[in-house]
């Protein structure tokens, strides 16, 4: 009985020390930098993965990419990241990020293997934005630039733009500091907050409040579900 005890705990113990090891997330970063002249654009199309973006005062851009899965081994973690393929390349307009699930996004929606993915981008402060994800948050900081922000699933955050601003999400919430220009804001499902627009205003959500706090030119609003705030 004792003997039987004693084989016990040290499975036990054994077990302990291992199931850490397996639920440990494994994790792959891509870093890339391009020489940039300010003014240009960067590009992403992603089959899903969240963005981050942020500005300095450096004529280049930064992009790192973080996979990351959990409760796999380091072998079955490196074969999932392998088959999120992501193709940087640079031309006269900028840089453009293509990241595709191996076989394509069907593949991803039908078997979701718990693969998670971040883009964090920095650009020159003076650099316009094309971002499109099939699933995941956008956010974008301080910026003198156009910014083009598109997600099928997640909140869209952008600080001051000073530039026209089209943000569209198909599920989630947008907030939005501060945009010199036209601002176009659409969301299936969240609230829309704005601040200060110097342009016209186009804001329509399927369900939530809306507010804005000023717009110098034409502003439309329409929510199906909510309440609309508007300052002028």
């Amino acid at each position: 009985m004792q003997c039987f005890k004693r084989v016990f705990a040290i499975s036990l113990f054994a077990f302990c020390l291992i199931v850490p090891i397996v639920a440990r997330a494994q994790e792959e970063r891509t870093e890339k930098s391009f020489s940039v002249t300010p003014g240009g654009w960067l590009e992403l199309r992603a089959d899903f993965g969240s963005v981050d973006v942020r500005s300095w005062p450096q004529n280049e851009v930064k992009v790192e990419v973080i996979k990351w899965v959990e409760g796999r081994s380091r072998r079955s973690a490196s074969e999932l990241f392998k088959d999120y393929e992501i193709s940087f390349n640079q031309t006269s307009r900028g840089v453009s990020i293509v990241a595709k699930m191996y076989g394509g996004s069907k593949r991803w929606w039908r078997s979701n293997d718990g693969l998670q993915v971040e883009f964090r981008l920095t650009v020159p402060q003076k650099y316009n934005l094309d971002l499109n994800t099939s699933g995941g948050s956008i956010s974008v900081d301080n910026l003198t630039g156009e910014a083009r922000v598109k997600t099928s699933g997640g909140s869209l955050s952008l600080g001051r733009i000073e530039g026209p601003v089209d943000a569209r999400t198909s599920g989630g919430s947008i907030d939005l500091q501060q945009a010199k220009g036209r601002l176009i804001a659409q969301t299936s499902g969240g609230g829309i907050t704005v601040g200060d627009v110097d342009g016209d205003v186009d804001v329509e959500t399927s369900g939530g409040s809306i507010n804005v706090d000023g717009a110098t030119g034409n502003l439309r609003a329409h929510t199906s579900g909510g309440g609309i705030s508007l300052r002028r």
